[in-house]
């Protein structure tokens, strides 16, 4: 078998003159290489057939098709997102049979299954697909031209599912449909169906009262439309309880219309409290949870299980995959998932990708290819026109509204005699708030309008 360049490759920077998908296919051959991975042949098959892989306390199904082959597959989640047709497991497989069978890559041993099965091709993308089992290419003929473009199940005919399984059925018994078919089915029609009783809820394309408040712009109207209509966002906003008033319009309508559990993670103890008072003078308290993002965590049996809508106030804690919470909300069956970041600049392109794969792991493509295509434009800005064409609508930027507003802390009620002032803390504040100035494209236009209303006035003294 080729081994890997006995010079350890960096999983940070890919070495020049090699293309990021053959690195980070790569990186994961040197990984095999490098652990130890136990590998138990499942069937009869003396190549091609089905394994279990594993490292560790862990235990992966692994199905074997050729080496680099669009049928390959592993039930691991980077397998499934990476997008590359390959992963550690798929190569241990290809470690073990390379010791135990002759011939490698083993060309001339084509992979022909016998059965016919719909099933997932993950490289480069995921799209369903058919195969006809050798010999029964005549009985399937008329059933795949009804159904699929050459083997390709196009969007279309998701719905159609059940119907397509049945009569492939009752031509074989052999016939199969694996299961990530129907999961990845349920997920497109859950979505289509959301966003079509959201155009026909709200024919104007904006959120009215008494979703929204009365004194919600035009503008920000039509911006809720549109993150109810996606399900999802990722929002830049430096201060992120800003923000409450938007989310719990959203909250409002789902809670009619796509009614169940809800969950808010919020940082500080101070946050949670304006949350619950302002959550219960809208009334806006069944079924909602206001949890602290030290409370999330897969220890914490009360926050499991399905919700209807999450928003995550501290999103930058989803770009690290060992954080509590983000291991915490992988485990959550959620609608509509909606995420604050203070900036987008603080994010690297895999970094940006961890946050999204919360939303969706398929949600951006191929990650290999995310890195590759998005990495001209990091690190990001908070400005739209400055984003990749294939985050619009995953970003979302709230327009000046006065429902965006800043709720001051709440005074001493006995105030002390002589004004604390922190000389130290005063500069990082500033530096704080001018930095979150500038992130903001509107407050930034309103700085400049005032030091140029205050340079103009030093000019005329």
């Amino acid at each position: 078998m080729e081994q890997t360049d006995p010079k350890k490759l960096s999983n940070r920077y890919c070495p020049e003159g090699m293309s990021v998908e053959a690195w980070q296919i790569a990186l994961r051959k040197q990984f095999a290489e490098q652990n130890e991975f136990t590998v138990s042949h499942l069937d009869n098959n003396r190549i091609w057939g089905d394994y279990m892989v594993q490292s560790g306390s862990n235990h992966y199904r692994v199905a074997f098709r050729g080496v680099r082959s669009d049928r390959n597959y592993c039930a691991c989640l980077d397998f499934r997102t990476s997008g590359l047709g390959t992963c550690k497991h798929v190569e241990a497989v290809i470690n073990y049979l390379s010791e135990e069978v002759p011939g490698y890559p083993w060309g001339t041993t084509p992979f022909q299954p016998d059965r016919t099965s719909i099933f997932i091709s993950y490289k480069g993308g995921r799209t369903i697909e058919c195969s006809i089992g050798k010999g029964k290419e005549e009985l399937y003929a008329d059933w795949q031209a009804r159904y699929f473009e050459g083997t390709l199940l196009p969007p279309k005919h998701y719905h159609l599912i059940d119907q397509i399984t049945e009569e492939a059925k009752e031509l074989s018994s052999t016939f199969q449909c694996y299961d990530d078919v129907y999961e990845m089915i349920r997920g497109y029609l859950r979505l289509h169906n959301w966003r079509g009783l959201v155009a026909r809820t709200l024919p104007d394309g904006e959120l009215p009262q008494p979703y929204a408040q009365a004194i919600a712009s035009p503008e920000m109207r039509q911006t809720l439309y549109k993150l109810l209509h996606q399900s999802y966002s990722i929002i830049p906003a430096p201060h992120s309880e800003t923000i409450i008033e938007p989310i719990i319009a959203l909250m409002r309508f789902v809670s009619v219309h796509d009614a169940g559990r809800m969950l808010i993670v919020v940082r500080s103890e101070a946050e949670q409290s304006l949350w619950y008072t302002l959550l219960d003078q809208r009334g806006v308290t069944e079924g909602v949870t206001v949890a602290l993002s030290s409370e999330v965590n897969r220890q914490n049996t009360s926050i499991s299980g399905a919700y209807s809508l999450v928003f995550v106030a501290c999103g930058e804690k989803l770009s690290k995959w060992t954080d509590p919470i983000s291991i915490a909300l992988k485990r959550l069956a959620i609608k509509h998932l909606y995420i604050s970041v203070p900036h987008l600049s603080l994010f690297t392109p895999l970094q940006f990708s961890s946050i999204t794969q919360h939303i969706d792991p398929y949600l951006l493509g191929p990650t290999y290819l995310f890195i590759e295509d998005a990495k001209q434009f990091f690190p990001m800005t908070d400005l739209p026109e400055r984003l990749p064409e294939r985050l619009d609508g995953l970003v979302t930027f709230l327009p000046d509204d006065p429902t965006i507003r800043t709720y001051e802390p709440q005074l001493p009620s006995t105030p002390s005699k002589e004004p604390v002032c922190d000389d130290e803390a005063l500069p990082y504040q500033l530096l704080q708030a001018l930095r979150d100035a500038i992130a903001d494209p509107k407050r930034r236009i309103r700085l400049l309008d005032t030091l140029d209303s205050i340079l103009q006035e030093e000019e005329q003294e």
